[in-house]
């Protein structure tokens, strides 16, 4: 009788232990995958009072290819629909190039491989890191896995093709509270084929809000037509992108016909900008730098030449960033790089306060940021200490009729120095403006006196939000005044 029951009691065991397990199941169990998603990802940024909305959508085509144990999936993004014209502009060109990331058979990101600077794709990362779902032979466990915030533990309940994933709590960081975390992954035996859910979580630091939604979801009976090239082709182009650590000018300076006089200008990454601004000074070829800004497809490569331009500083340089910038046929980052270079010119032309002063009435919102921006840091290159003034003045005009644009005006007063600009920015530090008021705050400190400190202490005494109280609390601490109270109490 003891036997049968001890026989029973195992089985029981047993039996419990089988329910709560699942056979071990693993991603991508076919040598190549090809499939179509619809992707929706609206991320929304609460910061105080002010609230903003990014709406993002594509389709995304994705080939799956076995390598070295190892899968890595290609994906074409495609009908991209993005609620900001400037981000639309943005990520239409880095998402032109195929995007590569290498997943382990339990479905584990293992590397991103991108065509530009990963910099540029931390929001596209974050989608995928949403999406990563690993499996274990286990209905419920937790997981220690990466985001782009940071390592965060992962919570998995299981049941059959159902999977609940609940993020819990970042591990590294102690300013990311998550509030709110809630995914359903659909799988077959293959990969995903459907994931919504939301995510919430808190910013300590500044306060900030930051909700993600997230819908994924397989389009059926699509025939991705994107993807003709064959697996060797695309193991090629993944790793090629690992391998672009140089540049050839040659190449790009022999594609333009009307430059290919500068085919002797060979230069690779590693080589600096000086080096190219060097040879600028040295044959005066200014044109045929612009020319290739125009026409290369090559982003690095054009930000090093307008770098030279600026490093060079010749009259001619100076022209050309001028012309750059005014120039729509130019792409509108570099236009603004241009623009922007133009702050750290040595030896400013007699014009460029002028030209910087009329860009900064242009209707372009981002050209005339960026000039009032580049005439703060411009001052300090220039000797003439009337036209100093004359900087001066203009700038305390403008503010006085700055309307809604007064933070780039702010920033160029601290780029020139805050102590000359005392009664604006003590008006800033009290605007109904929220970002004003922030950006205010953060200048305010570079004014160390007792009427600062005065102005600051109202601040904390005013009905204002608790992000700007402790960044009037910051820098106030950071006044010789208050330190030396503080020594004495």
């Amino acid at each position: 009788m003891r036997r049968i029951l001890t026989i029973a009691i195992l089985l029981i065991a047993v039996g419990l232990f089988f329910m709560n397990r699942e056979v071990s199941v693993t991603h991508f169990d076919t040598s190549t995958l090809k499939r179509s998603y619809q992707l929706e990802y609206n991320t929304t940024v609460q910061m105080g009072s002010n609230r903003n909305l990014f709406v993002f959508k594509s389709q995304i085509d994705m080939y799956a290819f076995s390598h070295l144990d190892e899968t890595i999936v290609a994906l074409s993004f495609s009908k991209i629909e993005i609620n900001q014209q400037e981000l639309h502009a943005l990520y239409s060109k880095l998402l032109k190039e195929i995007i590569f990331i290498k997943i382990l058979p339990t479905g584990e990101i293992k590397e991103f491989s991108f065509y530009y600077n990963r910099d540029n794709y931390r929001n596209i990362k974050q989608i995928f890191y949403t999406l990563e779902t690993i499996l274990t032979g286990d209905k419920s466990y937790t997981i220690t896995q990466q985001d782009s915030n940071g390592k965060v533990e992962v919570d998995y309940n299981r049941d059959k093709n159902s999977i609940i994933k609940k993020k819990i709590k970042y591990s590294d960081s102690s300013s990311i509270k998550i509030v709110r975390s809630d995914f359903i992954t659909k799988i077959d035996s293959t990969w995903i084929t459907n994931l919504k859910g939301v995510e919430r979580y808190r910013v300590s630091l500044n306060d900030t809000v930051i909700e993600n939604q997230l819908n994924f979801n397989k389009i059926e009976d699509n025939d991705v037509e994107l993807f003709t090239l064959s697996t060797t082709e695309l193991l090629d182009i993944f790793k090629s992108y690992n391998n672009r650590k140089k540049i050839n000018l040659v190449k790009d300076f022999q594609e333009q016909s009307s430059i290919a006089k500068m085919k002797n200008i060979a230069l690779d990454v590693e080589q600096s900008s000086r080096n190219v601004s060097y040879q600028i000074k040295a044959n005066g070829k200014v044109q045929d730098i612009k020319g290739i800004i125009k026409n290369s497809k090559d982003e690095k490569l054009r930000l090093k030449l307008i770098e030279a331009l600026r490093q060079s500083s010749t009259p001619q340089a100076q022209d050309a960033l001028m012309e750059i910038t005014m120039d729509s046929e130019f792409i509108k980052g570099d236009r603004l790089d241009a623009l922007a270079s133009l702050g750290f010119i040595d030896m400013p032309k007699e014009d460029l306060v002028d030209f910087l002063m009329e860009t900064y009435y242009n209707e372009d919102k981002g050209l005339s940021s960026t000039a009032i921006l580049a005439i703060g840091n411009l001052y300090h290159s220039i000797e003439n200490r009337d036209r100093q003034n004359e900087i001066i003045s203009n700038i305390k005009d403008e503010y006085a009729n700055k309307g809604t644009n007064g933070i780039p005006l702010l920033r160029a007063m601290q780029n020139i120095g805050a102590s000359k600009f005392k009664e604006e920015i003590y008006q800033s530090i009290k605007s109904n403006n929220f970002f004003e008021q922030y950006n205010a705050l953060n200048i305010v400190a570079d004014i160390d006196s007792e009427e600062t400190k005065q102005e600051l202490l109202n601040i904390l005494d005013s009905d204002v939000n608790r992000e700007l109280k402790e960044s009037a609390k910051k820098a106030l601490k950071s006044l010789s005044s208050y330190k030396s109270e503080e020594k004495n109490l």
